[in-house]
C-alpha cells in the first residue's frame, strides 16, 4: 500500500513539473515580472506561445533578462520593446524562436549580445530604431531566417558584424537608412527568398555578397552616396523580379551584375544615377540581343543615358533611331489641371508616370488619346515612360 502511495506522489509530482510552463503569450513590462518567472514556472525550457519584453509605444523600466536563462525555445515570437537593456544576457541558452524576432526602440542596447546560442528564427528578424545599436554581434550562430530581414533607422549600425553564418534568407532583405558602410560580413548567404532591397546612403561597397547565388524577388539599390560599382554580386545568377537601379550618386559601372539571368526579369529601372556611364555587362546585353525586357533607361552618364546608347555599347543592331519623334504627343507641358497623351500609331502603349523618387503615381494601357486630371497631383518634375514592344520612350513633364 505505501509502494502504491508512494507511486502516485511520484507520478503527481512529475506531472506538476511537467506543467510549469504558460500556455499563452507572456507579456513582460516590468523587472519583478521577470525576476518573478522562474519561481512561477521552475524548470520552464520550451515557451510554446510568444513572448513579449515591453510594451510598444511606452517605456518600460527593464534592466536585466538574468532570470530567463532556463528558455531554450520559444514557438512564436519574441518581441522586445522600448527597454533601457544594455545586452540581452539571460536569452543565452535560447536557440530557436519559432516565429519572429522583433527588436524595436532599445536606445541602450549596443549589440545583441545574449543570443548566442540561436542558431533559426523561423519568422522574420526586425530591428527597428534602436538608436544605439552599432552592431549584430550576438547573433553569430544563427544560419537560417524563415521569412524576412528587416534592418530600418538604426543610425548607428555601420555593419552586419555578428550574421557571419547566416545562408539563407526566406523572404525579403531590407536594409534601410540605417548607416551601414558595407555588408562584408554577409560573405556565408547563398539565398534570399524575396526582394533585395539596399537604401542606404553610406554604403560603399557589396563585397561580402560573394556567396550570393539567387534572389527570388526584385533588386533595388538606390540613394547610395559612394558606392561607385556592384561588384560583390558577381556570382548572383538568378533574380526571379525586376532590376531597380536609381539615385546611386558615385555608381559608374554596372559591372558585378555580368552573370545574372534576366530571362525572369520582369521589369528594369535604371535612372537618376548622374555617374552611371557602363550598363552594356554581359547580362544586360544578352537580354538586349534576345529581344527580351522593356527597360526604363534615363538620365545616367553619357553612355547609359538611353536604351539605345546602351544598345550601341553592346554593339547590338538596331533600326531604332534616337533623333526620330516618337508617335506619342503630350501636352500641355507645362501642364495644370490636366495632361493629355494623343498617339498616332495604332498599337497599344504602356504609359507611366513617375515622381522625382521614382515612385510610380500612373500607369494605364493607352491608345487613341487618353486625359489625365492632374488637377490634385503636387506641383513638380514627372517623368513620363511609354512602352510598345521594343520600342521606349521616356520624357519630362512639369505640373504646375
Amino acid at each position: 500500500m505505501k509502494k502504491v502511495a508512494f507511486t502516485l506522489l511520484l507520478f503527481l509530482a512529475c506531472c506538476r513539473l511537467t506543467a510549469q510552463c504558460p500556455t499563452g503569450d507572456i507579456i513582460f513590462t516590468t523587472q519583478g515580472q521577470i525576476k518573478s518567472f522562474p519561481m512561477n514556472y521552475p524548470g520552464c525550457t520550451h515557451i510554446p506561445g510568444s513572448i513579449s519584453i515591453g510594451e510598444q509605444y511606452s517605456w518600460n523600466i527593464i534592466n536585466h533578462l538574468d532570470s530567463l536563462s532556463q528558455i531554450s525555445f520559444i514557438g512564436g515570437n519574441l518581441n522586445i520593446f522600448n527597454t533601457n537593456l544594455m545586452s540581452l544576457k539571460g536569452l543565452h541558452n535560447l536557440d530557436s524562436i519559432g516565429g519572429n524576432l522583433y527588436v524595436e526602440d532599445n536606445s541602450c542596447l549596443t549589440n545583441l549580445s545574449g543570443l548566442n546560442n540561436l542558431t533559426s528564427i523561423g519568422g522574420y528578424l526586425n530591428m527597428t530604431a534602436n538608436t544605439g545599436l552599432t552592431s549584430l554581434s550576438g547573433l553569430d550562430n544563427l544560419t537560417s531566417i524563415g521569412g524576412e530581414l528587416f534592418l530600418w533607422a538604426n543610425y548607428y549600425l555601420t555593419s552586419l558584424s555578428g550574421l557571419g553564418n547566416l545562408i539563407s534568407i526566406g523572404g525579403n532583405m531590407e536594409l534601410n537608412t540605417n548607416v551601414l558602410k558595407s555588408v562584408s560580413s554577409l560573405g556565408n548567404l547563398i539565398s534570399i527568398g524575396g526582394d533585395l532591397y539596399v537604401n542606404e546612403p553610406c554604403l560603399t561597397s557589396l563585397s561580402g555578397l560573394g556567396n550570393l547565388i539567387s534572389i527570388g524577388g526584385d533588386l533595388y539599390l538606390m540613394n547610395t552616396k559612394t558606392l561607385t560599382s556592384l561588384s560583390g554580386l558577381e556570382n548572383l545568377t538568378s533574380l526571379g523580379g525586376g532590376l531597380y537601379v536609381t539615385y546611386n550618386h558615385s555608381l559608374t559601372s554596372l559591372s558585378g551584375l555580368d552573370n545574372v539571368d534576366f530571362a525572369a526579369t520582369t521589369e528594369m529601372e535604371i535612372f537618376q544615377n548622374p555617374k552611371l556611364a557602363l550598363c552594356n555587362v554581359q547580362s544586360v546585353c544578352e537580354l538586349f540581343e534576345s529581344g527580351g525586357g522593356f527597360p526604363f533607361i534615363f538620365d545616367n552618364a553619357s553612355g547609359c543615358d538611353n536604351i539605345y546608347e546602351v544598345k550601341a555599347a553592346c554593339l547590338i543592331p538596331t533600326n531604332e533611331a534616337f533623333s526620330v519623334e516618337p508617335p506619342l504627343q503630350i501636352f500641355p507641358n507645362p501642364a495644370g489641371g490636366f495632361l493629355q497623351i494623343q498617339i498616332s500609331d495604332p498599337e497599344t502603349w504602356d504609359v507611366s508616370l513617375l515622381d522625382l523618387q521614382g515612385r510610380q503615381v500612373w500607369r494605364q494601357q493607352v491608345s487613341g488619346s487618353r486625359t489625365i486630371e492632374l488637377k490634385n497631383w503636387p506641383a513638380g518634375l514627372y517623368t513620363i515612360r511609354a512602352v510598345s514592344g521594343a520600342s521606349v520612350f521616356s520624357g519630362k513633364i512639369v505640373k504646375q
